[in-house]
C-alpha cells in the first residue's frame, strides 16, 4: 500500500510594527524596532557684525537731519540710518547745510568751495551728533540762513540749484581737505543728487 504523502506545516510571517515617524523594520519571528528621528532645531537670528579691520568710511550728504534742519522723513532716515551704521563699527560723516536755528557748537573752519574759475567761501563746523557719527555744517548765510529751508510764503527760493550744489560740492570739499577718501557716498534726494553726477 502507498505512504500518503507528509505536509510540511507552513508558518506565518511575523507582522511589523511601526512607531509614527519612523521607518520599520522587520526580521522573521522577531518584532520590527524603530530608531527615533532627530527633531530639527531651529535656527537662531544672529546680529550683523563688522569685522574691526573693514569699517567704512561713510560720508552722508543730505539737505537735512535732526536736529538741524527737517521739514519730512528725509530727515528722520538722515538721522537714523547713519547712527544705525555707526553701531556696526562703521566711520560716519553727516553734511548738511547749517540753516538758521540750527545748533552750531563745534570749531568752524574756512574753506573755498571750487566751481570751476570761481569759488564760494564757507565755513565747515564740525561736532558730534551721535556715538561714532560726525556732523559738519556748512556755514553760507547768504545760502542757508533763512525762513525756510527750501521756501518761504512766496513759493520755492529761486537759486535752489546753487545752494544745494553748494552743498554737494562742499562735502567732496571737506573730504579732500582731510585727506579721506570715503568708502561709500550716502546722496540723499534731489538735493544731493549733484554729488551723484560728479567723479
Amino acid at each position: 500500500m502507498a505512504k500518503k504523502p507528509t505536509s510540511v506545516p507552513s508558518t506565518k510571517s511575523t507582522k511589523s510594527t511601526s512607531t509614527p515617524g519612523t521607518k520599520s523594520t522587520s526580521t522573521p519571528g522577531t518584532k520590527s524596532t524603530g530608531t527615533p528621528r532627530t527633531p530639527r532645531t531651529s535656527r537662531t537670528p544672529s546680529t550683523p557684525s563688522i569685522p574691526e579691520s573693514d569699517p567704512l568710511d561713510i560720508l552722508f550728504v543730505t539737505s537735512e537731519a535732526r536736529p538741524f534742519g527737517k521739514t519730512g522723513g528725509l530727515a528722520d532716515v538722515s538721522t537714523s540710518l547713519p547712527r544705525a551704521l555707526a553701531r556696526l563699527g562703521h566711520r560716519v560723516t553727516l553734511v548738511v547745510p547749517k540753516y538758521r536755528g540750527a545748533p552750531a557748537e563745534g570749531p568752524a573752519r574756512a574753506a573755498d568751495i571750487p566751481f570751476g574759475r570761481h569759488a564760494y567761501p564757507v565755513h565747515f563746523v564740525e561736532q558730534p551728533a551721535a556715538d561714532g557719527v560726525t556732523a559738519v555744517l556748512i556755514d553760507a548765510p547768504p545760502l542757508y540762513d533763512r525762513d525756510g529751508l527750501y521756501g518761504d510764503s512766496r513759493g520755492e527760493y529761486g537759486d535752489n540749484a546753487f545752494r544745494f550744489a553748494v552743498l554737494c560740492r562742499g562735502a567732496l570739499e571737506y573730504a579732500r581737505l582731510q585727506g579721506r577718501r570715503p568708502s561709500v557716498i550716502h546722496a540723499h534726494d534731489w538735493q544731493a543728487a549733484r554729488r551723484s553726477a560728479r567723479r
